[in-house]
């Protein structure tokens, strides 16, 4: 018959009919703690810091933008204010030349000063065009920028990252 040390205590286990030997367990003088107690306060602290330092983050990229917004609106005002100068400066040069004339003229010289007026609008037409072309690129970037960080946002979604900080996430709130 086999010797039996401390180690080697068997215990009979009778479970539905079946009746089996197993190793006797030991249990430890003392219960381990399986979830120590958390610490409510810390973790409220640290709820807190981390929605601070979310809105402080909001904070900050709105006022960026507005500042954007704020630069495109002050460059479309003068870009307006330009158009209006060249468009009153070219109507004084057509009020001169037509005081200078007197109503006596050659016709091929009407013509000309006609053709150098239209031209003059043409022109700053043109840079009115350039101008808000430059202001549409500017819109578009920003546009860009934010597709981009919407898209990164759902990117950062907890559910992309393993399930257990999923379950962590979904947990906290």
């Amino acid at each position: 018959m086999p010797t039996t040390s401390s180690s080697d205590e068997w215990v009979l286990i009778k479970d539905d009919d079946l009746v089996y030997k197993r190793r006797k367990r030991h249990h430890p003088t003392r219960p381990c703690p399986i979830n120590p107690a958390p610490d409510l306060e810390a973790e409220e602290r640290e709820r807190r810091e981390r929605k601070r330092k979310a809105l402080v983050k909001l904070r900050d990229k709105y006022r960026r933008e507005i500042g954007i917004w704020d630069e495109l609106v002050k460059r479309m005002g003068e870009a307006e204010k330009r158009a209006r100068e060249e468009e009153e400066k070219t109507e004084n040069q057509d009020q001169m030349q037509k005081r200078v004339e007197g109503g006596v003229g050659v016709v091929g010289r009407e013509y000309g000063e006609l053709i150098d007026g239209i031209l003059v609008k043409v022109e700053s037409q043109e840079a009115i065009i350039a101008n808000l072309t430059a202001l549409c690129d500017a819109a578009e970037a920003l546009c860009a920028a934010h597709e981009e960080r919407v898209a990164q946002s759902f990117l950062d979604l907890p559910i992309w990252r393993s399930p257990c900080e999923l379950m962590s996430s979904l947990c906290e709130d």
